[in-house]
């Protein structure tokens, strides 16, 4: 196993423990305010990060073309943020989650193929539809599977799941543009220059509407989006090592499995049951990763 899928794995952990500990904080604070916090908690670790590497004075070395696709990336797939959150507070947070897993793990793995020409092998995709196999099956379990999706009227259809698809969609599209614009480029100090934009437009948001401030926020809440932030940022930080050391379609399909890991954490700690059909979704989920990684 290499450093691209390591990393990957590593990201879909840190996401995995990120939503777990989030779950309870959106019913009580907005989207928008959760995700300014992440930003800004992300962008403080970048910093470190490119500190720590030494390659700060490498941004400076960007070209034009590929500070635009990064920092574009870095804007598309924030708005896939914004609208995951928005939709698991307002829907069910199986079926979304599961649909925006499987919209970012399809797109991106036929648009690596198609746009970036990458070699996606057969046990690769075959990998892939395991994984979204197991993805449903751990997410839509009991007696919420067998029911049918309900829907109170056209702005249901149009608020939780079409939020999911959409966030699937667009972080599809935030990997190609990262896997583009990382090529020749440190992944530190690309990461840095691709969180400039979304922090300029949080810090004009949060000056302009009181929503998007982090503060005033209970202390309890507090602590859990901080704790959450943290997780995420190192998720995002392993998700960027991933796409400079691996391609496209593979980071999509090994960070898809964090349901891997959400089930178990769910378990432990906000003391969910594990059904037989969940165990299953585990079981599948593991193997299309070791098809991925091992054979793809």
């Amino acid at each position: 196993m290499g450093v691209g899928e390591l990393a990957a794995l590593g990201g879909a952990l840190g996401w995995a423990i990120s939503g777990v500990i989030i779950k309870s904080a959106t019913i009580r604070v907005r989207a928008v305010r959760i995700n300014a916090i992440y930003v800004f908690i992300g962008a403080g670790m970048g910093l470190i990060a490119v500190a720590l590497a030494g390659t700060f004075d490498e941004i400076f070395e960007i070209s034009g073309r590929d500070a635009a696709l990064l920092m574009g990336g870095a804007l598309i797939g924030s708005t896939g943020d914004l609208a995951i959150l928005r939709s698991i507070t307002i829907g069910d947070v199986g079926r979304n989650f599961t649909t925006a897993t499987a919209m970012f793990v399809l797109l991106s793995t036929f648009g690596g193929w198609l746009i970036l020409d990458e070699n996606v092998a057969t046990f690769a995709w075959t990998g892939g539809i395991l994984i979204l196999t197991g993805v449903y099956l751990t997410n839509v379990t009991g007696e919420q599977r067998l029911s049918r999706p309900t829907f109170g009227g056209l702005g249901d259809l149009l608020s939780a799941p079409v939020l999911a698809v959409f966030a699937g969609s667009v972080w599809a599209i935030s990997l190609l543009m990262y896997d583009e614009g990382l090529v020749a480029n440190d992944v530190f100090a690309a990461n840095v220059l691709a969180h400039v934009v979304i922090v300029a437009l949080y810090l004009l948001a949060v000056a302009v509407w009181a929503p998007a401030r982090p503060l005033p926020i209970k202390r309890e809440d507090g602590t859990r989006v901080l704790i959450s932030g943290l997780f995420l940022g190192v998720a995002l930080i392993s998700f960027i090592i991933a796409v400079d050391r691996s391609d496209a379609s593979s980071t999509a399909i090994l960070i898809s499995s964090s349901p891997l890991f959400i089930v178990p954490l769910s378990v432990i700690f906000l003391g969910e049951k594990l059904t037989r059909r969940s165990a299953q979704g585990v079981a599948i989920t593991l193997a299309g990763v070791f098809m991925v990684v091992g054979l793809g």
